[in-house]
């Protein structure tokens, strides 16, 4: 049996990972810690994923992401970071990994009026068949948001068990089109597992938070090449515009922007950073125009898939650094 774990963090104990339900109805929403504790929590399975999450439904300072620890398996005072922060010069902490387990948001789903909010069985056997096929019959544990019985529908969180690891991209191909929130899937994105918090006075209106689905044990997923994007379509060419400057610095200028404008999709920040600081020091020093570059970066990276802005934002920080790094 493969074994997985979860990426567990925790923030200060002032702090709360958790709506605090009121008891005119209204919610006061998560706080939003900058830096976390985090440790990997070892699973092998759906019923270790269960006793998992049965833990932390009672810490409220604890929630999961996705993403694997850079520096795990455990660690202190760390920022959610998949990319190195420009602006700060903060380096990745997380990386993405794929998963044997996944976490379905569904939320605002129809609930028929015989199904009871405290049914978390029945609410869940009303909302799975809007996944793929490859869901139904499957066991899955079924966590109650905070706001399921308080708003309308059902809002739940559905863990299963997959037969293989999957990532990200595969699971936005899988999930296109059907009722599931893709931002999940992300590996820094915060996935919440504490139950709410009440208001002094005020009794949780469910008796259960976490309840077992019965069935399979694994989820069949397709096969690799099954949840696949299409190809994208060829671009017209990317026209590299003139520049006056020294040979050797006209011809890093045309690599790097060339370099940003072909990137892949999963290399298209990174490269855009390297470039832009390499082409920074080259403002710097007087051989190229800040202008030229920076325009020059936003066409190519927009015309790698991406806003020109970030390339904007990327070189205004290179800029910053080559700079530094002169003084």
């Amino acid at each position: 049996m493969s074994a997985d774990s979860i990426t567990v963090l925790r923030c200060a104990p002032q702090l709360r990972l958790a709506k605090l339900l009121k008891a005119d109805g209204s919610f006061v929403d998560y706080d939003s810690p900058r830096l976390f504790s985090a440790y990997e929590h070892a699973i092998s399975d759906l019923t270790a994923l269960a006793n998992g999450l049965q833990t932390l439904q009672g810490q409220t300072q604890q929630c999961v992401v996705r993403g694997a620890l850079v520096d795990g398996p455990a660690v202190r005072g760390i920022r959610r970071l998949l990319h190195r922060d420009p602006e700060t010069g903060d380096e990745p902490t997380l990386r993405e990994v794929p998963r044997r387990w996944v976490a379905l948001d569904m939320d605002g789903l129809d609930r028929p009026a015989g199904v009871e909010a405290a049914d978390l069985l029945g609410c869940a056997g009303v909302v799975i068949p809007a996944l793929p096929s490859a869901f139904y019959g499957v066991s899955c544990i079924v966590q109650a948001s905070a706001g399921h019985g308080r708003k309308p529908g059902s809002r739940l969180r559905l863990w299963f068990w997959l037969d293989r690891p999957v990532g990200r991209a595969e699971l936005e191909v899988w999930f296109a089109g059907h009722s599931v929130d893709a931002v999940s899937f992300r590996a820094a994105q915060v996935i919440y597992t504490a139950a709410p918090a009440f208001e002094v006075g005020l009794a949780d209106h469910l008796p259960v938070r976490l309840a077992r689905l019965s069935g399979l044990s694994e989820v069949s997923v397709p096969p690799s090449e099954a949840l696949q994007l299409p190809p994208r379509p060829r671009r017209a060419s990317f026209e590299i515009p003139a520049v006056k400057a020294a040979e050797w610095a006209e011809n890093a200028f045309r690599r790097g922007v060339a370099a940003v404008a072909t990137a892949p999709t999963d290399k298209r920040h990174v490269t855009c950073v390297k470039v832009a600081f390499n082409l920074a020091c080259l403002c710097h020093e007087g051989r190229l125009y800040e202008s030229n570059v920076r325009s020059a970066l936003g066409a190519a990276l927009e015309h790698a898939g991406k806003e020109a802005e970030e390339a904007y934002k990327v070189f205004d920080w290179a800029m910053g650094q080559a700079s530094g790094a002169a003084a």
